[in-house]
């Protein structure tokens, strides 16, 4: 009989028999045993708050976008006296896409970091 050692194991063999790579990496018994009687841990894909924080974003981003003079108005009612005849600057209004653009991106991230998640 010769002896082969493979990965640490020696496996007897006859010179009749050759073994094949599947006989050499087969695993045990006692390895398919133990993983068939022990119970799995319990584990989840995603992160509920992170989704949660997501969904938010998006909500009011999409707010944002339906009604872009409110938030003006809003804010400029602080400052003049009459916001409803006050017009926004091309820079705010510049800005103010910007914005919907970042708050967008940000949302996506958060989904995907909420996708991702494992707990």
């Amino acid at each position: 009989m010769d002896a082969i050692k493979t990965g640490g194991l020696i496996a007897q063999v006859r010179r009749e028999k050759e073994l094949t790579q599947r006989d050499l990496h087969a695993p045990g018994l006692n390895t398919v045993a133990a993983l068939a009687l022990q119970e799995p841990e319990l584990t989840h894909r995603g992160n509920f708050s992170l989704y949660l924080l997501a969904t938010l974003l998006a909500g009011f981003n999409m707010f944002l976008i339906c009604f872009p003079g409110l938030m003006f108005r809003r804010s400029a009612r602080w400052y003049i006296r009459d916001p409803e005849a006050a017009e926004p600057s091309d820079f705010y209004i510049i800005m103010e896409r910007a914005e919907w653009v970042v708050f967008t991106g940000i949302a996506a991230a958060l989904y995907w970091l909420a996708l991702t998640a494992i707990d």
